[in-house]
């Protein structure tokens, strides 16, 4: 549980990995520059944080049958 002295590495990692996207995002937006890329990138990369973050926290609880 969260009193383990692992209880911070999952959030720890999450902002990690969040960070290393945005500079990815950012690094992307740069070198095509162009504002339809940009937008482009943009949707693709909040859907991939929205699938994350659904994934993420979404495998602590049990999941619902299909």
């Amino acid at each position: 549980g969260l009193n383990s002295p692992f209880g911070l590495v999952r959030p720890v990692v999450t902002f990690l990995v969040m960070l290393a996207l945005v500079g990815i995002l950012v690094y992307l937006v740069v070198i095509f520059g162009s504002e339809e890329m940009a937008k482009d990138i943009v949707a693709a990369f909040l859907i991939l944080v929205a699938a994350i973050s659904g994934f993420w926290f979404g495998s602590r609880a049990p999941t619902p049958p299909k």
